[in-house]
């Protein structure tokens, strides 16, 4: 059986997966949990802690990477020569020269372009990790018309650094991001997870195709899979906000089918982490996408804007009423974002043509402001003397 747990965020996802665990340890049975890589220690931490009473040696927690080194331990593989980035994109500038009367774009590529260098190395790390091979990006190339005439020969460019790439590495060297190819090649000849009665996914928004196609070994090798994903089986809740997990529920759906696998749709109908109704409004204006709602008690009120234009001027309108409906001044509001740097040219301009006086507080280098410029610039040339003279003397 496949159970998607499905609920907003702050519902009791994780906290629903901790207790299943606790209880098949209880039973006897052997569990495990998969987490992102930077959840892990996390996961690791809770376990322990609901299972502090309780034998827990049946329980094993894991992220994908980690997933790819126990197999090559159990199944051989583990004694591969790694290389590092640094190595890595060496090997890449030595494929791009060795075919370089081949390519159209990167034909004059030099070492000292190591910004380029850098984003070709991540192109194909991430093309090897979403299992994208050397042929499907020469089909996309030759699928290309000559009006995309700089794609078309990115494409082919990347795809023969790609083939040459991997031609240098050879036998004796071995790429990180092989390694989910490597796994699923194991999992196709060993049942890794048949050894488990139930396996937890929790955390994840979406999934890459590698991962997808691990996931699928799962559903084909353990009987008792649950997964949680941060949507709603209900339409009208899935905003922006949850489009990519309502993606990740569809594709997984897909993959049970394909496994002949039964599903099952929990929804948690009950928000554990908010208890402020503020907060709880907050929280469902954000996943569902509405235009504007009002919170009962009117202390939260959600609008959604197209632009960023159109939420200044919203923002500005509204401290124009309030100072003149409601006699406020202008240092009672605070209009607070994300990143300042990225309003800059749009909320001072809207502010300014509504007359609105304003100061944005934004993090700076105090390096650059002039009074510390100056102390700093005097104890340079306080120190450069002392030094110059300490020298001089010590010379003669």
């Amino acid at each position: 059986m496949v159970q998607l747990l499905l609920s907003p965020s702050g519902w009791g996802k994780t906290t629903f997966i901790y207790n299943s665990i606790r209880r098949d340890i209880s039973d006897g049975k052997k569990v495990m949990l998969i987490v992102p890589d930077q959840e892990a220690v996390s996961a690791e931490a809770s376990c322990a802690d609901i299972t502090s009473d309780i034998p827990s040696t049946e329980l094993y927690v894991c992220s994908f990477s980690r997933l790819c080194n126990d197999a090559f331990r159990k199944y051989g593989g583990i004694a591969y020569n790694y290389t590092d980035k640094t190595t890595g994109r060496l090997l890449l500038y030595t494929a791009s020269r060795s075919i370089s009367e081949y390519l159209k774009v990167y034909s004059g590529l030099a070492a000292a372009d190591s910004s380029i260098i850098s984003s070709i190395f991540s192109t194909v790390s991430e093309l090897k990790r979403n299992g994208i091979s050397t042929d499907e990006l020469y089909k996309a190339s030759e699928s290309i018309t000559d009006d995309n005439s700089r794609l078309k020969d990115k494409l082919s460019d990347i795809a023969l650094i790609f083939d040459a790439y991997n031609s240098n590495l050879g036998s004796a060297l071995s790429d990180p991001s092989d390694d989910m190819t490597k796994l699923i090649s194991l999992l196709e000849q060993h049942d890794m997870f048949g050894e488990y009665d139930s396996v937890y996914i929790d955390s994840f928004y979406f999934f890459t195709s590698m991962q997808y196609k691990v996931i699928g070994h799962i559903f084909k090798q353990c009987g008792n899979v649950v997964i949680s994903l941060c949507t709603s089986s209900q339409k009208a809740d899935i905003g922006f906000s949850l489009s990519i997990c309502e993606y990740t529920k569809n594709k997984l759906t897909a993959i049970a089918d394909d496994k002949e696998k039964r599903l099952v749709l929990t929804d948690l109908d009950f928000p554990a982490r908010f208890k402020n109704n503020a907060l709880k409004h907050l929280e469902y204006s954000l996943r569902s996408d509405r235009s504007e709602q009002e919170c009962a008690e009117n202390e939260v009120k959600t609008v959604v804007c197209n632009t960023p234009f159109d939420e200044a001027e919203y923002a500005a309108v509204q401290i124009c009423r309030k100072i003149r409906a409601e006699n406020k001044r202008y240092r009672n509001f605070a209009v607070a974002v994300a990143n300042t740097d990225e309003w800059k040219g749009i909320i001072d301009a809207v502010f300014e043509k509504f007359n609105i006086p304003f100061f944005i507080s934004s993090r700076t280098d105090i390096m650059q402001k002039p009074f510390i410029k100056l102390v700093f610039s005097a104890l340079n040339v306080h120190n450069s003397g002392f030094y110059r003279e300490d020298v001089i003397s010590y010379i003669k």
